[in-house]
């Protein structure tokens, strides 16, 4: 004889678990908006892709909310809102974007209120240098997924290096982080030029906003 056998499968989803919070400071207006014109756009993709939900590592569908927070082009604010995310809107991780002017305020009290925090568009040595940092003491909680300037500047000498020049730079920037990174003698844009053969005159920072740059260009002339 032969016995009979039942195979039974039961179908089961995993348990719901929390809300997990992604809390994203943006400059969605003010001058440094052009940094932030696709982050809605993404954050929606994001939600889309996400849909119910992810499995993460306790092995529970944990739905996704993303949080959206408008520094306005102002450091301040984005210091300001990045505490509000982490201290009042519980958020458990920072995604941030738009210039050092924009990132650094917030890695800086991401950092200080021990919460993870991913930066984009912020050249790495300001990330690391502007805020104390070295090689051989990494943060803790804050991470950049970061070009350097070197990147910068060796596509455009590639670019100057087409054209037959006396190879002197007219170099300008605005009086905010993302400016003194660029032109600081060390970690900037300055020891690349000259390490290429080209020479780097700057020219005084001019205030965000301004519109008048006469000075600037009569002394490039």
């Amino acid at each position: 004889t032969t016995a009979a056998t039942t195979t039974t499968t039961v179908s089961t989803t995993p348990e719901v678990g929390r809300e997990v919070k992604i809390g994203v400071v943006s400059p969605q207006t003010g001058p440094l908006a052009p940094f932030g014109i696709a982050d809605q756009w993404s954050a929606a993709l994001t939600a889309k892709t996400l849909g119910e939900g992810r499995v993460l590592g306790d092995g529970k569908e944990h739905p996704i909310e993303i949080v959206f927070q408008d520094t306005q082009s102002d450091s301040n604010r984005a210091a300001q809102v990045t505490g509000d995310l982490i201290s009042n809107q519980k958020v458990d991780i920072i995604a941030v974007s738009g210039s050092p002017d924009t990132v650094l305020p917030a890695a800086d009290q991401a950092e200080a209120l021990e919460t993870p925090l991913l930066s984009v568009f912020c050249p790495w040595a300001a990330f690391v240098f502007s805020r104390g940092g070295s090689f051989e003491q990494p943060f803790k909680w804050t991470f950049g997924h970061l070009l350097g300037m070197e990147q910068g500047v060796t596509s455009w000498i590639d670019m100057f290096d087409m054209t037959p020049t006396n190879k002197v730079v007219g170099f300008i920037v605005p009086n905010t982080a993302d400016g003194m990174a660029w032109i600081d003698e060390n970690t900037g844009a300055p020891p690349f030029f000259a390490a290429a053969g080209y020479t780097m005159v700057k020219s005084g920072e001019f205030q965000p906003g301004s519109e008048d740059f006469t000075a600037q260009i009569a002394q490039f002339k």
